[in-house]
């Protein structure tokens, strides 16, 4: 049942994934009393004739927060082994058109300049040099096209605990023209994650939320949310843009406050919130 949730085979139904996600279990003690009942012989008076309802049977599920794109085409690529009802770029897009000025379909060559280029990691290889190094050949993909960039020695060492498949990196690297195949090489000289992009480039993470949401089991729960990464290298200043009956404003969370701005940190707090409440600020917004 879960995997047919999550690879979408059960969209007719009708519900979101996110609801039939969380209805799994009472529709599975449902089905087994009604099993029971039959096995029982306790049948409806009208024998095989089923009572029409108009009840939803989603209906105590409803509020359950929406899963992300992420999230969604996550279920499809470990069940079905791709992505069907999207790419997981998209659900960076907006934030990547803040971080590169071009898609990959648009880099041309610049001799002596760094160019910053964003994409999924689509493959990647570990070879050796001559002298004994590691270096990664790794294609990234943003829908537009892919492209093959190379990171050596230091760069490699110091960028591979961010390298996987199915990660979206921002890579500053010099492109040359590739006499060999025509196309372009790229030698990377610099590699982030999204969280490293977001904490180097966002203004701040903000929480929108009145005086009815703003209670004092959220604050707690926003405090036990923030005391994972509380360590964590790379962080983001936190907003609340409070509304009261007659003002609004902007409260400032000190720094014992600012979350990582990882994937996980802002689906936590979406989970509290709700997922319109909680967005990314970054400096011309």
């Amino acid at each position: 049942m879960e995997a047919l949730v999550r690879s979408g085979a059960l969209d007719k139904l009708g519900a979101r994934r996110a609801v039939l996600w969380q209805a799994i279990g009472a529709a599975l003690q449902t089905a087994d009393q009604a099993a029971r009942n039959a096995d029982a012989g306790m049948l409806d008076l009208f024998g095989e004739v089923v009572e029409e309802t108009t009840t939803d049977p989603y209906a105590e599920f409803t509020q359950v927060r929406d899963w992300t794109d992420k999230e969604r085409l996550l279920g499809e690529k470990e069940t079905l082994g791709l992505y069907v009802t999207g790419h997981p770029i998209d659900e960076y897009e907006p934030e990547l058109s803040r971080l590169v000025s071009r898609k990959l379909v648009d880099i041309q060559p610049q001799r002596g300049r760094t160019q910053k280029m964003a994409g999924l990691v689509v493959d990647l290889r570990i070879k050796k040099t001559k002298k004994g190094d590691n270096l990664c050949i790794l294609t990234l993909d943003d829908r537009s096209a892919r492209m093959e960039m190379t990171l050596f020695g230091d760069t490699y060492e110091a960028s591979r605990h961010l390298i996987n498949k199915d990660v979206v990196l921002v890579i500053e690297g010099e492109v040359a023209p590739d006499d060999y195949n025509g196309g372009v090489r790229v030698r990377g000289q610099s590699v982030m994650n999204v969280t490293q992009a977001r904490a180097r480039h966002a203004s701040r993470l903000e929480i929108c939320c009145d005086q009815a949401s703003l209670t004092p089991k959220r604050l707690r729960q926003l405090s036990d949310c923030l005391a994972s990464t509380r360590q964590a290298a790379d962080k983001l200043p936190l907003a609340v843009r409070f509304r009261s009956t007659d003002a609004e404003g902007d409260l400032l969370l000190g720094d014992a406050w600012h979350p990582e701005p990882s994937d996980d940190q802002i689906i936590a707090l979406k989970e509290i919130f709700g997922n319109p409440a909680v967005r990314l600020v970054w400096p011309d917004n």
